[in-house]
């Protein structure tokens, strides 16, 4: 009998998926490290700008 060639290319799909989830984790990661940054960067400018308008309103 001939052999079953959409048992590797299941395989080969399986691996490939595999492999484009584990892009899509390492990519999400990323993101979020950067909103995060982001997130303190406008925190820290918020704070700033608040104080010195505080501060001449004294």
């Amino acid at each position: 009998s001939p052999p079953d060639i959409s048992f590797p290319a299941s395989l080969a799909a399986q691996h490939f998926l595999m492999e484009e989830e584990k892009r899509a984790k390492e990519l999400e990661k990323l993101l979020n490290t950067h909103i995060d940054e982001l997130q303190r960067h406008t925190e820290f400018t918020l704070n700033k700008y608040t104080k010195l308008k505080q501060n001449r309103h004294i």
